[in-house]
């Protein structure tokens, strides 16, 4: 149980540095104070071109999630079958399950790069990222 829960809050971690407020400038911060082996660096680098989305792949993920869920409520509204509403709300699921999967790897591949101190080291500074908010422009 301790396992899932340190895993879930590192994915967590991981995705509130690419969250508004944080962006890339805040990854290159806390990669800064994690202080990184060029090995590492480059493993990190080459994992993030490797796994790098488009913006308008991002978009179009964005949109397909935005269209399921309206397709939902206004299947709801409309009174469809319950079978009809189960596979709509199935394919909210399923785009759900998707992302959460990215968030997932993305995770996975920070706690193979890093060492045991490094690790505990990123989820402080993500917890005091947690404390102080986001950043506001």
């Amino acid at each position: 149980m301790k396992k899932l829960v340190l895993i879930l809050i590192m994915a967590t971690s991981y995705n509130l540095a690419y969250s508004k407020g944080g962006g890339k400038g805040h990854m290159k911060e806390v990669l800064e104070e994690l202080d990184l082996s060029s090995e590492q660096l480059a493993k990190f680098k080459e994992f993030r071109q490797a796994n790098k989305k488009t913006r308008e792949e991002r978009k179009a993920q964005r949109e397909e999630m935005k269209n399921a869920r309206e397709s939902v409520k206004t299947g709801f509204i409309n009174n469809i079958s319950d079978d009809e509403l189960l596979k709509l709300h199935n394919k909210v699921v399923e785009l759900k399950n998707k992302r959460e999967l990215g968030k997932f790897e993305k995770m996975k591949a920070m706690k193979n790069i890093l060492t045991e101190s490094q690790r505990e080291k990123f989820m402080e500074l993500q917890e005091s990222k947690r404390k102080r908010g986001p950043k506001r422009d």
